[in-house]
């Protein structure tokens, strides 16, 4: 079935892509430029299609755009030597930062086309420019899900197109067309990102923004920052005992975390609670939720860690969005988690009135896409608590301890300990977790973040971002 609506789509798009040519061929450039973005709208992967797109922006100088469209055809296919020629002359800084990309371990949301492409660990370790698996990016795993949603190289809006008729340039009365301007973005185009903060994987962001094109996640996640400055937090902290000077490791670690960042430390409240993690209440001011696990656990350095990696999505300025996954999706908590699940239901509550009531389709994508962003986050965030406690062994170990169900458990847990548990699974299968499992807490994602921190404290990346953290 999949199969058939991609055919379809290239069907319509290889239609729309003639009137295209026909356009251009009879010099109205706007209108075949209009088509052509339609056709990819329809069809993302049409790479014909976007490589001629791509030309008619180099004829014209918007070599900005142009350069948009060859990242897109080398991100997907990284043999295509005729868009590197062409990206490489127009645009050699984003040539260099997609051949960066390509250095990267496997993703863990990546499809393999041929079932037996696999990626074990020793692949993660030690990435070689022979490595060559064949991938497409996918945000899911589950075979529920749409194909209409496989192709985050292309994020597009989830709004329904107008009719073709209606999307281009208007005729005026002496038949010509009214040429727009070609540095204004379409939608089949996304906005640049801003440059992602040192501890940040760039594909992070277009993750981050499928998730915000979900009926109602933007508008929840809106309402929830506001609810930040509301009564609505305080009855949550509530419940917890403000941490002071009989826990001096704990406040020194989340001291010297927010140091490392230049940021305000966060205010410290202290839950009776036997697991090991911290809840984000909220992130203006930044309020963490300990749990007396933690200290019982964790040495200093892996405190730092768990801090620094609180402070990475709040420092990256998608809190909100991030705990609109955690209302919508509902996830199980554990009883032993009695804070959250406080937590998430007064959010749910302050949210009720504009959380969309979605058909089960949709609500299934919005479920994975959320899962999905969710993911890349727990990557990232582990990148920003190695930066703030400098160790990666400690990094890892918190890691591993971060997913026991006990105390006990925790103790006796360690980075090495975990990986072993699960020798001989490929990157991928540790992946695909379920989607009402909880990435953090995940066992077997904790190995592929394991894994993927590892891989990046041995990178230059991660001797870049110490570099610039210092400087700063």
């Amino acid at each position: 079935m999949a199969d058939e609506s991609i055919s379809d789509r290239r069907r319509q798009a290889e239609g729309i892509f003639a009137e295209a040519q026909q356009a251009y061929a009879s010099d109205r450039l706007a209108w075949a430029v209009e088509h052509a973005r339609e056709a990819l709208r329809v069809d993302g992967s049409y790479v014909q299609a976007r490589h001629w797109l791509a030309e008619r922006y180099v004829e014209v100088g918007a070599t900005d755009r142009a350069s948009r469209q060859y990242q897109i055809i080398v991100r997907a296919d990284r043999d295509d030597q005729k868009a590197w020629t062409v990206l490489e002359a127009i645009d050699p800084e984003g040539a260099g930062r997609i051949r960066r990309l390509h250095e990267i371990p496997p993703d863990p949301f990546v499809r393999r086309r041929r079932a037996h492409s696999t990626v074990e660990f020793d692949a993660v370790e030690g990435i070689g420019g022979d490595q060559r698996i064949e991938e497409e990016a996918a945000p899911f795993r589950r075979e529920e899900v749409s194909a209409d949603f496989e192709a985050l190289d292309e994020v597009v809006s989830p709004q329904e197109m107008s009719e073709i008729g209606g999307i281009f340039p208007e005729r005026r009365a002496d038949g010509s067309d009214a040429f727009e301007t070609l540095d204004e973005l379409g939608d089949e185009e996304p906005a640049a990102t801003s440059e992602a903060v040192v501890w940040e994987f760039i594909e992070d962001w277009e993750y981050y923004q499928q998730w915000l094109t979900i009926e109602g996640v933007e508008a929840v996640a809106t309402a929830i920052e506001e609810a930040w400055s509301t009564q609505v937090m305080q009855r949550v902290v509530a419940a917890c005992k403000p941490v002071g000077d009989d826990h001096p490791q704990l406040v020194a670690a989340a001291a010297a975390a927010a140091q490392e960042f230049g940021a305000d430390p966060p205010k410290l409240y202290w839950v009776a609670e036997e697991h090991l993690q911290p809840l984000i209440v909220q992130g203006r001011p930044t309020v963490l939720a300990v749990p007396q696990g933690i200290c019982q656990v964790l040495n200093p350095t892996e405190l730092a860690f768990v801090v620094g990696r609180c402070l990475g999505p709040i420092l990256s300025g998608y809190l909100g969005p991030l705990q609109a996954v955690d209302v919508l999706l509902q996830r199980p908590i554990s009883s032993i988690r009695q804070l959250h699940l406080n937590w998430r239901e007064l959010l749910a509550e302050a949210t009720a009135d504009i959380s969309p009531a979605l058909e089960p389709q949709a609500r299934r994508c919005q479920r994975a896409i959320g899962h999905a962003w969710q993911q890349r986050v727990e990557l990232s965030a582990d990148q920003a608590g190695l930066l703030a406690c400098g160790d990666i062994e400690a990094s890892c170990d918190a890691i591993a301890r971060g997913t026991a169900a006990s105390v006990e458990e925790a103790a006796e847990r360690t980075a090495d300990r975990l990986v072993a548990q699960h020798e001989g699974h490929n990157a991928a299968q540790l992946a695909a977790i379920p989607v009402d499992e909880a990435p953090a807490i995940s066992a077997e994602y904790a190995v592929y973040r394991i894994q993927m921190l590892r891989w990046w404290a041995s990178s230059d990346g991660y001797r870049a971002a110490v570099s610039q953290l210092n400087a700063q």
